[in-house]
This record gives structure tokens, C-alpha cells and sequence, in this order.
């Protein structure tokens, strides 16, 4: 694991006024703007990236739905990184044109929020508000979604459930890598910390298949005032969040990471400090399967390139993530999927991931074996197979 400790923290007295001095976390982070070819003059904001470099992010730009009144809706839209650049991607796509043989799979004239989907790509968590069958202002819906080419096909989609789903606002998803914990907004009353906008989560039980009652992180998280945006890293223990209530703080919503230990505790959040967070409200944020780029939404415009209300930007960082064994392989014919991971030619696990398409795909190996029992540190090699045809064959360390 590697530690990064907080250097000082200077309080200063400025007019009555209290402000943190904070070292900066990642003061040599390089940050940028993502520029007129993923970004537009409207809101882009709410990035997330998948483990092969697929962005899905909100907004309201010219081709979203269009709402009763006539002006763009808030919908979900779609890009990917250029080949081997964590920082270029093509340009945007809205998933659902508008009316598009007059059938609507995902965005609809209403506003959608905020989405993540699983680590295989099978699953899209999303924001819907003011749909029919929604319990309150917006809800957490989910579908099953697969990858033709440049489209996007989705397929059963439905609300959540009240076990997530309250009569308040439910939003900005965060599924875990191992699919059993979700992680969202709400502004549901709760006896600890009033009625504000804390971060919650429900755990997925496999013997009933049903998501558990939700529950609030606890104080070493949410305070009394607001906390939102949260995202699980791919270490599935690092949670990135926006907050108003922790110091040290620069001025309205930073951004902080906490780290979960093996029996849930929480450790005390660190502001990413500058030139990440700003004077101004940060919202949604996000990092990429390595940990070594993270992208967020934000108002500010020292950085060249804003279009406009909320760009979306990238931060080149040095990792803070905990070592997470990462199977990659760059697919180069359609087929299904099957990966085996050995030792000493002895299978250790096998997982079978169905079709998937042509590209640059990742999965994360929980370093236990087909009974589920973690295995011990050292060299394990992995084999990529599609449709019995061995594609990739390499080495990873289990640390």
C-alpha cells in the first residue's frame, strides 16, 4: 500500500475569517481541460471512466433529448480515449438521438444524472428524474448494456428498488468493482446527520439477489453538511468524494479521498488539495482502473480551453491507489471471452466473460481462487481466450 501523509496544515486568520492553508496532495499534478472536441458551450459534467477507456458523462448540449419546452434535456453521453492517451478522446455521442426510430432506451425528454458501469461492462447504473415509475425527484436505475462497434445497446431497464430508492433524491451512483456494494447520493432525512446530501450505499446480497436496505457511511465520511459524488476506485477501498463539511477545505465543495481498511473502517479524508480543487464548488470526480489519472467536472477558467458552464477536465497524478492486479488485453476480433489464471500450469481460476468486442479491455483479479480462497503473493501468468482462440498471454504479480 502506499502512504501518503499530509505535510502541514497552516491556519490562518484573515478578517474574521478562518482558512486552511493545505500542502498540496498533488501540487505537481498536471491538469487540463478536455477540450473543444469532448467538451461543449452547454453542461458537461459527471465523468466516468470505464477499465478500457470508455467515458460516459451528463449533458445538456445540442443533440440530447429535447424536453415539453424545447430545450436540450440533461442526458447520458458517450465517448472513448484515443489509442494508448489517457487524456484524448473522440468525439461525444449521444447513445439515444432524439426519436430515433421512435424509441427511447436510456435518455428521455426528462432530466438523466449521473452513471458508472460495472468492471465487465454489463451493467449501466444511472440517474433518472421524473420518470414514471421513479419513487421521488430522481432515482437509481440500472440495465444491461453490451458494445457493437461504436453503439451502444441496452437492454431491462429498471428502477433499482426501494431498498436504494427513497421518496427524496437518489443519485450519482458508484458501483464496486466486485459488484456487491453501491455507493450513491441522497438527501433523504437520517437521525446522524439531519437532512442534507450525504453519501449512502447498499450491498448487494447473492443468496436473495436483491440489494439490502441502504445505509449512511458513517462520521469518518458524511458530516452535517453536504457530501456528494462519490466514487469506489478499482482497489475497491479507496473512495473518492466531494464535501463542504471536512477541513481543510479551499472554499465551497473540495474534492478528498479516504482509505477502508480489511474490516470497513474508514480513514480520515485527505483533500487532493491544489491545482485540483478551486475556490469554487468541485463536483463528480473519478480515476481512471490505474489510478493515475483522474477526471472531474468543474466552473473554473484558469486552465485554457472552458467552453462553458461545467467542463470536464483530466489530472495526471502520481497513484495513491493500493496495488490492484489488472488483467489487459487489446482484443482483436469480436468473440466470447475466457480468461484462466495459472500457476506452475496449474489452473488457478477461470472466468468466463462473454462476447465482447474488438478493442482494449481490463479486469481486475481479486487474487483468490475458484473457491474463492486468497492465494499466496508471487508470479501468476494469465491467458486470454476468444471464441477458443488464444488472443493474449502475459505474467502479472500478486502483491
Amino acid at each position: 500500500m502506499k502512504i501518503i501523509s499530509l505535510l502541514a496544515i497552516v491556519v490562518c486568520l484573515f478578517s474574521g475569517n478562518i482558512y486552511a492553508q493545505v500542502e498540496p496532495l498533488y501540487k505537481n499534478a498536471k491538469v487540463i481541460n478536455l477540450g473543444k472536441e469532448f467538451n461543449s458551450p452547454a453542461m458537461d459534467y459527471a465523468p466516468y471512466i470505464s477499465a478500457d477507456g470508455t467515458m460516459f458523462f451528463v449533458s445538456d448540449r445540442t443533440g440530447s433529448q429535447l424536453t415539453k419546452e424545447g430545450i436540450p434535456s440533461h442526458d447520458i453521453w458517450i465517448t472513448s480515449q484515443k489509442p494508448n492517451q489517457d487524456t484524448a478522446f473522440f468525439t461525444p455521442f449521444n447513445p439515444d438521438p432524439p426519436l430515433k426510430n421512435g424509441k427511447i432506451r436510456l435518455n428521455t425528454i426528462l432530466h438523466e444524472g449521473a452513471a458508472c458501469i460495472s468492471l465487465d461492462k454489463k451493467r449501466l447504473y444511472f440517474t433518472g428524474c421524473n420518470r414514471i415509475d421513479g419513487n421521488g425527484d430522481c432515482d437509481i436505475y440500472v440495465a444491461n448494456i453490451s458494445f457493437k462497434k461504436d453503439s451502444l445497446i441496452i437492454e431491462n431497464v429498471v428502477n433499482i428498488g426501494r431498498n436504494v430508492n427513497s421518496y427524496y433524491w437518489d443519485s450519482q451512483p458508484s458501483i464496486s468493482p466486485d459488484n456487491l456494494r453501491l455507493y450513491f447520493t441522497s438527501n433523504r432525512p437520517n437521525d446522524e446527520f439531519g437532512r442534507g446530501f450525504n453519501i449512502w450505499y447498499s450491498d448487494y446480497d447473492t443468496l436473495t439477489d436483491e440489494w439490502q436496505a441502504a445505509k449512511t457511511l458513517p462520521k469518518e465520511i458524511n458530516t452535517e453538511e453536504v457530501e456528494n459524488s462519490p466514487h469506489i476506485a478499482a482497489d475497491n477501498s479507496t473512495l473518492f468524494f466531494a464535501s463542504d463539511g471536512h477541513k481543510p477545505n479551499y472554499g465551497k465543495t473540495d474534492y478528498y479521498y479516504s482509505r477502508s481498511d480489511s474490516k470497513g473502517n474508514w480513514s480520515k479524508p485527505v483533500n487532493l488539495g491544489k491545482p485540483i480543487n478551486t475556490e469554487d464548488a468541485e463536483r463528480f470526480i473519478c480515476s481512471n482502473i490505474t489510478g493515475n489519472t483522474l477526471y472531474f467536472s468543474s466552473t473554473r477558467i484558469d486552465i485554457p480551453g472552458y467552453q462553458g458552464g461545467y467542463d470536464i477536465f483530466a489530472a495526471t497524478v502520481p497513484n495513491l491507489l493500493d496495488d490492484v492486479n489488472i488483467v489487459s488485453w487489446q482484443q482483436s476480433d469480436d468473440g466470447d471471452v475466457e480468461i484462466t489464471i495459472s500457476n506452475n500450469n496449474t489452473t488457478i481460476r477461470t472466468y468466463r466473460m462473454g462476447w465482447s468486442t474488438t478493442g482494449r479491455h481490463s479486469f481486475i483479479w481479486d487474487g483468490k481462487d475458484m473457491n474463492h480462497n486468497r492465494v499466496t503473493t508471487g508470479e501468476y501468468s494469465y491467458e486470454v481466450t476468444v471464441s477458443g482462440v488464444k488472443d493474449t498471454q502475459s505474467v502479472l504479480i500478486l502483491k
